[in-house]
This record gives structure tokens, sequence and C-alpha cells, in this order.
């Protein structure tokens, strides 16, 4: 076992692969570690019953009388009780960020949906990304009642106000937090003694939620299929027709292969639903006419994006829609279309909460709901019903359809032929860190 010199350091050859541990004859404990890339002195050490092994810094960075003081010292303080392993853990601890702490949680999630997960991660990046290098320990109440306020006064791009969104990126927070809080401790306590979201609900800060009621009316059916079918994208055009023909939420809608679709037993199988439960819808007519006008496809998506593989925004489309109608309406108004219609024409309940992919729980509905079994075909003339309404209520027909936009006469304008409906790729999200002044 050779002394340890600087001489005997600097002529030390790095090996191909793996590395080499030089021990000092001198300084029991205190060494070298040579691996393919870098040299650096180490300290092993026996705690408990137990080697630690521990780097006092890189040969480059560090010279290397002051490693060997280094070492010293640090076995005087192990002599003493102290373990620097558990120290440094313990710092690691407290310095972390958060955005350490949504990766881990997100992680940590196994039968979390890739959307989902995508949606946590987009709440803290676009509303508390200069929050993100912060120690999660450091994050105070008074910081949390302040971005929740001023969030909740922005206006979205489309007009609508922001206290949804400072709600959603507030609750995010916490369960972040709490996984934090949960997973590590410094000195025996919760790593965050108290989660500092709890301030909204104490003092009862949360905005009221108000579930939206946007809809298309119903006098205004026609001219919104007429908007439609005047928008250059095929793609688009189908893909809006299905939606306000199933009321599929739109991600579950836009990742439809052709392997989910059964044109001989007319189904419509959805894999991956918001609840995590397969959903299985019949295929009325008229959409499997629509379906059938895609194929053949290269494709082994229904309607094909770049990037994913999948539509995931058609945000030109959409808006292009909403200026042709004049009003703001939501993509997810096409779902509470769908649902409001079967209201309307006297769908059961069970059977309209069966087609939107609505849990049943029993409840203290005496006669026990979670018993109610709706099968696919027990919901294919409620389908039927209900499309035949909205066909009705838009002017379609299968052969008016088929004809596409050369049938049709917008009811209000003319088409506005500067803006050109195209499939987007998923959204890109510009992290900018948030300003109080802006």
């Amino acid at each position: 076992m050779p002394k340890l010199t600087k001489s005997l350091i600097d002529k030390q050859v790095h090996p191909l692969r793996g590395q080499v541990i030089l021990r000092d004859d001198d300084l029991k404990g205190f060494g070298l570690r040579v691996s393919p890339k870098c040299k650096s002195f180490i300290l092993e050490y026996r705690v408990n019953d137990q080697n630690h092994r521990i780097t006092i810094g890189r040969c480059d960075e560090i010279p290397f009388d002051q490693a060997k003081r280094d070492a010293r010292r640090l076995l005087s303080d192990i002599g003493m009780g102290y373990d620097p392993l558990t120290e440094k853990e313990k710092a690691r601890i407290a310095r972390l960020s958060l955005s350490e702490a949504l990766e881990l949680f997100l992680s940590s999630r196994l039968n979390m949906l890739p959307s989902t997960k995508l949606s946590y991660r987009k709440k803290v990046h676009l509303y508390l990304s200069d929050w993100l290098p912060l120690p999660v320990r450091s994050i105070t109440k008074d910081m949390v009642e302040e971005r929740h306020r001023e969030l909740g006064q922005r206006v979205t791009r489309i007009k609508t106000d922001g206290k949804p969104t400072a709600n959603g990126a507030m609750e995010v927070l916490r369960i972040v937090l709490k996984y934090a809080a949960d997973k590590y401790q410094l000195d025996g306590k919760p790593l965050i003694e108290e989660n500092p979201v709890s301030r909204l609900t104490l003092n009862r800060q949360w905005y009221a939620r108000h579930a939206r009621q946007g809809v298309i009316p119903d006098h205004r059916m026609s001219e919104w299929y007429q908007s439609l079918m005047s928008l250059d994208s095929k793609i688009s055009r189908d893909y809006f027709l299905l939606l306000m023909l199933t009321g599929l939420r739109r991600r579950e809608a836009s990742r439809i292969k052709w392997s989910d679709v059964d044109f001989e037993a007319k189904t419509l199988n959805i894999p991956q639903t918001k609840n995590g439960k397969e959903h299985r819808l019949p295929l009325t007519d008229f959409l499997a006419e629509v379906l059938k006008s895609r194929l053949p496809s290269d494709s082994e998506y229904v309607f094909p994006g770049r990037d994913r593989g999948y539509l995931t925004e058609p945000r030109t489309a959409w808006a292009v829609l909403r200026k042709k109608m004049g009003f703001n309406f939501l993509i997810h108004d096409l779902r509470r279309v769908f649902l409001t219609t079967g209201e309307k024409i006297g769908v059961t309940h069970y059977t309209l909460k069966k087609l939107a992919n609505h849990s049943i729980r029993g409840g203290n509905d005496p006669t026990g709901a979670h018993y109610v079994v709706v099968t696919v075909e027990d919901m294919r003339p409620a389908m039927n019903q209900i499309t035949d309404r909205l066909l009705e209520l838009m002017g379609c027909t299968v052969e008016s359809w088929k004809l596409g936009d050369q049938a049709l006469v917008p009811a209000t304008s003319q088409p506005d032929t500067a803006i050109v409906a195209r499939e987007d790729p998923e959204p890109v999200y510009f992290y900018v860190a948030f300003s109080t002044n802006r």
C-alpha cells in the first residue's frame, strides 16, 4: 500500500473502464479514486458496523495537502459521533426544490395517466415557474396567498377569468408539498410541518367553483354545422363531429386507433379514459359513415397528427369556428351539447351516465345504483336517438355530409379565407418566470 504523494497522483493513469482505488498508508481511510474521466480524494470509515465512503473533492479542484487535512478533520469528527453521510443527506433533503419534488411525486404515481402528469407539469411550469428552483421549505403562506390572488385576476387568452387556473395551480402545489412532507423528515420532523396552501382553506380564499354551462344553442346548431363544414381540414371536421355525436372528451377522441373501431359490431372502444376505465360505445350509422370515409389510412390513428402520431390540439380550426360563430365556445361544450340533448329527449339517467362514462355509485340510493348494468346494446337506442336529434338540429343528412361544404351556404357571413384550418401539433409550453409587474 503506497504513501500517497502529489507526484504519485499525477503519474496515475486513468483506466479504460471501472475505477482504481489507492489507499494511503500514512493516514488510514484516506485514498485516491481514479476513474476513466477524473481523480478524486476519498475517505473510507466505519460507523455502526457499516463501511462508508465519501468524496472529499476532485484532484483538479482541491490541493493534495488540503484534502489530507480535511480527511484528518473528518476522521476526528467521526470519532466524536459525527457521520458525514447522514449530514450530507440532511442537507440534500433540506435543499429539495419544488422542481425535484414535482418529478419525484410524478414518478411515484405508477397508475397516473400520462396526460394527467402532463397537466400537473403544465400547471407548475406555467404558473409557478419562478418557484421551481426554490427549496420547498422556503415556500411560505404569504407567497401562496399572493400568487393565488394574482393568478385569479388574470384573463386567459380565450377571454375567460383566471380563477379556475389559480385554484388548479395551488391544488397541484398542495399535493406535491404534501408528498414531500410525508416522504422526507429532518431530525424526526416532517420536511414541511404545515402545508402553506392550507391558508387558502383556513381563510376561505379558494375561488368558488361554478360548473361551466356553455353549450351551442339549438337555434345555432345549423350555423355551427355549416361553419364546421367550411373548414379546409377534413380531419378537424370529422373530429369535431365525433365529439358532438359521442360526447367523448377531446383527448379520448383524438387518440382513437383503427383497432378500437369495430365496423361489424358497430362499436367504438376507448381503452384509456379519464377515470381509468375502458369505455365502449355503440357506433351509429352516421358515425360509421364518417369513420369509413377516413379509410384507407396509413396511420394507426383515426385522426392522425404530427409529433405524437395523433391529433393533439386543433387550435387553428377551433379558432376559425369561434370566429365564424362569434362567441368563445369551448371544445368541451360539445360534450355538454351531447348530454343536454340526451336529457331533453328523455334518455334515462343511468344510460346517460353510462354514455358519458361517469361512475355510477350507490351512494344514498336505496335501490343500489352500482347494481344497474347498462350494456353497449342497451345504449344503442339512446345513442341513435341523440344522433338523430343532433343531425336534425344541424340540418345534416348522410347525403349532405358527403357533399361537404359545396352543398352549404354560410348562415351569417362569407368564410374568412384568410384563416386556414390545420392540425396543430402538441402545444408547446414556454416556461417563463412569473412576474408580478406584468
